[in-house]
Order: C-alpha cells, then structure tokens, then sequence
C-alpha cells in the first residue's frame, strides 16, 4: 500500500501565508492525496539513468519564446475546443473545467498552446468530489492555475516531444517534465495516450493521468 505523504489538515494550517500559496494549498487538500495514493507509471533503471540530460529540441525551444496571441479561425478551420469536443477520447470533465474556468474563449481564439488533456479515464482516478470541489466559486483560481499547468506555449507536436528530455514552462509557470522513451513520452508521471494536431491554432495530447501543480509555486 502507497503511504499519502500530506494530509488536508497539513494543506489547510498553511494557507495563511500568502494569497499564491492558498490557491496552491486549496489545489494541494483536492488532489495531493488522490496523486499520492493512486499507483502511477514507473521507470525502468535504464530510463532513471537518462532522466539526467536534459535534451530540448529547436522546436521545444521556438515554442518556449512564442508569444500566443489572437488567431481568428475560418469556417473551414477547427480550433483547440473543437478538436476536444470531435475527439473519441472522452473528454467531457476537461470541457466541463474548461468552461468553468473562463478559458474555453482562449483556446477558441488565441495560439498557438499545447494542451495536455487529461481523458475523462485520468479524472476518475480522483478520489469522489474532488472536481466538485474545485468547481467552487471560492475556488476558482486554484482551477485556473490547475488547467493552466495543462497548457503549454507554442505548437509542440508528438515527434518533438519524443526528442525531448526537459522541464518546459506551462503557463501557470512551474514546469512540466517532457521525456521520449523510445516510441512513447511521458509528461511528468503520466503517458501521452494520443495526440490531435488538426487544430489551426495548436495541438492536444491526451493524458492517462491528471498533472499535479507543486506547491512551491
């Protein structure tokens, strides 16, 4: 059995440090324990001994300077929201966040972004009423930056994420690690399960687990 290393005690007594850290904290009493708790892909020692180098493709580091900004799409073009809402893989908790949020208009509008979208497969693993919670209005910032740790800037499709091997910033700031494992990649502990890329302004790449933020902002 996998030991939770926080509690939501723990989480809560710290919350009066400062307005950043609270949303944190909120995050961290919502989903710490289901992460923590939850079995989670592991690494083989060949693959530990590589994590390492630290390997960034031109790609990677073009997007990484790209500034989004305003791409209207024609009728004939899909935008981010509409590669979400077409795709097979269950997607209905991401586009419920999304609206919440108030950043569905961005993706609609704005890019190009990389999305990392966790499948209605990866939410479940969370514990009941941990997506409630987040859905609070009180709430609110802590799930902009938890879906803000889901995007990332710039177009970078599948190919460039397999020569990656690097912590890329997301948008809410802290990064995410990137890694190629041979034909497959990992984002931070969870697996790129399929990638979208017809969206004019950016690309999805569906996740079989939800990222954590860390608290450390």
């Amino acid at each position: 059995m996998v030991r939770c290393q926080w509690s939501v005690v723990e989480c809560d007594l710290l919350t009066t440090k400062s307005n950043l850290m609270f949303h944190r904290l909120i995050f961290c009493s919502c989903i710490v324990l289901a992460i923590g708790c939850s079995p989670r892909p592991t690494m083989d020692q060949s693959q530990r001994n590589d994590s390492a180098v630290n390997i960034l493709p031109d790609a990677v580091l073009a997007s990484m300077k790209e500034s989004p900004s305003k791409k209207p799409t024609g009728d004939d073009e899909l935008h981010l929201m509409d590669v979400i809402s077409d795709s097979d893989q269950p997607h209905d908790k991401l586009k419920e966040l999304l609206r919440a949020s108030g950043l569905e208009p961005m993706l609609q509008q704005e890019g190009p972004h990389t999305i990392l979208a966790p499948t209605d497969d990866a939410f479940s693993k969370l514990p009941p009423g941990v997506l409630d919670q987040l859905l609070l209005p009180s709430h609110h910032a802590a799930l902009v930056d938890f879906l803000k740790y889901h995007l990332l800037k710039g177009r970078i499709d599948f190919d460039a994420m397999l020569h990656t091997n690097a912590r890329v910033p997301t948008l809410d700031g802290p990064g995410v690690t990137i890694k190629g494992i041979g034909d497959k990649v990992m984002v931070n502990d969870a697996n790129v399960i399929r990638s979208e890329s017809s969206a004019s302004n950016g690309v999805v790449h569906w996740l079989d687990h939800v990222l954590l933020p860390p608290m450390g902002g």
